[in-house]
């Protein structure tokens, strides 16, 4: 019904402004926060165990996870 199809067209056009904030990340920023809030996978993972996942200590992921939310700040104010 209508209500369906404007809750579908809602979605992917979050989905679609996610894609875009998330590609002015590095793929180190992307997979740490991707990993740690579940997008696209099945469950969040700690800074501890996104740390572990890629290869790096949880003190980096975490520096990553900072990094990462200070660009998507300010890519999401440029595009406002």
């Amino acid at each position: 019904d209508d209500e369906d199809m404007l809750d579908r067209i809602a979605f992917d056009l979050g989905a679609q402004f996610l894609g875009d904030q998330l590609a002015v990340l590095s793929d180190s920023e992307r997979f740490v926060v991707e990993h740690h809030y579940g997008i696209g996978k099945s469950t969040p993972l700690s800074m501890a165990a996104v740390g572990r996942l890629h290869g790096v200590s949880r003190e980096r992921a975490r520096q990553l996870h900072e990094r990462a939310l200070v660009k998507l700040r300010v890519n999401a104010a440029v595009s406002a």
